[in-house]
């Protein structure tokens, strides 16, 4: 009876050393991985940070606090509709307060800054972020990718399908602070009128501990300016 009991114990002992060296292993895997997608992003907002482009985009983002993600007509774009904080934020308070009618005087305007976009190149902005990075994350702590894929994710689901006729669909971005990103998902029925707006979306962009300095404008101008070249470089 001892014995079977010694056995046990020690088939007991086995399994569970085995399960945390198992556990350690894919620890060890995921921060690796988790350290190698941080640096390669971390090299390519460096340069996408330097293009003209981009400090076009993030010089706007910043003064108004506001562009959206679109699908007008088939069309995917990215808009920049204000030139000024002051021309903004008054379809700012009014999708916080739900003003369906001053909401709908906003999109039927005719905005002339578009980008045209591929919706389907926002599922990779920073490369495969797969079960083990995501454990990675964990251990390397705050970084801003997580929130980049997020706001990634929330505008592909939200203008991945192709717009009806006189439907549109938006997701409009008003970066509050330095830190903080609220999105609004926005839809007109094929009548061309809005029946409800959504309660917004909320993103927090955390100071980061390896040392990357970026603001909200900046990680949107990002997304903007990595799906823009990816869509150029497919449509070549």
């Amino acid at each position: 009876m001892a014995l079977e009991r010694k056995k046990a114990m020690i088939i007991a002992s086995g399994l569970v050393i085995s399960m945390l060296f198992i556990f350690a292993l894919i620890c060890g895997l995921g921060y690796n991985k988790a350290g190698n997608v941080i640096k390669s992003f971390e090299e390519d907002f460096k340069k996408v940070s330097a293009t003209a482009q981009f400090k076009f985009i993030t010089n706007n983002l910043n003064k108004t606090k506001l562009g959206d993600f679109a699908s007008i007509k088939g069309k995917k774009v990215f808009e920049l509709p204000f030139s000024s904080y002051d021309s903004a934020k008054s379809l700012i308070k009014a999708l916080d307060d739900k003003k369906i009618e001053k909401v709908q005087v906003y999109t039927n305007i005719y905005i002339d800054e578009t980008i045209q976009i591929d919706a389907s190149k926002f599922i990779n902005i920073v490369g495969e972020i797969g079960f083990l990075v995501k454990i990675g994350f964990w251990f390397k702590g705050k970084t801003a990718i997580r929130s980049i894929c997020a706001i990634s994710s929330f505008i592909y689901k939200a203008i991945k399908e192709d717009s009806k006729e006189r439907e549109k669909v938006f997701v409009i971005l008003n970066l509050e602070d330095e830190k903080n990103v609220k999105g609004f998902y926005v839809k007109t029925d094929n009548d061309g009128k809005i029946k409800t707006i959504c309660s917004p979306k909320t993103f927090k962009f955390n100071d980061s501990k390896n040392g990357l300095e970026g603001k909200s404008h900046d990680f949107v101008a990002f997304i903007v300016e990595k799906v823009r070249k990816a869509s150029n470089s497919t449509a070549d």
